[in-house]
């Protein structure tokens, strides 16, 4: 009986998507090492992690890239930021920045310009 229910188990996750699975929690959708401003992450809306996994700490600003206008700040430095540090992680809620043809956010991370590398992992 043990065995049945460990196939069903098994042949369900075959055909469930992964992103389905993955849905109650945090995606990653890349990371980024940088010394000024990370690369760009798409995010689909909703909330927008991001998690220092190594350098020195200090505060980040989230913004938002618009190629057509001046880009917008989630949370800008007088917001008054968010400090990261090895280890920690903030949390911006960015579904008003979802926006262009392909419906998503397009985010960066600016640091406080102490000349520091860090690293830094991103989930939507």
């Amino acid at each position: 009986m043990k065995v049945k229910g460990l196939f069903a188990a098994l042949a369900v996750s075959l055909i469930i998507p992964a992103s389905v699975s993955a849905s109650s929690g945090w995606d990653y959708v890349g990371s980024s090492n940088f010394t000024k401003s990370s690369i760009i992450i798409y995010s689909t809306g909703g909330d927008f992690k991001a998690c220092q996994t190594s350098g020195k700490g200090g505060y980040v600003a989230l913004w938002e890239n618009d190629p057509n206008n001046a880009d917008d700040a989630v949370e800008g430095f007088m917001s008054p930021g968010r400090y990261l540090e090895p280890g920690r992680c903030a949390v911006w809620d960015v579904r008003n920045f979802v926006d262009g043809s392909n419906k998503k956010a397009e985010l960066y991370l600016v640091k406080s310009s102490d000349g520091n590398r860090i690293y830094v992992d991103f989930y939507d």
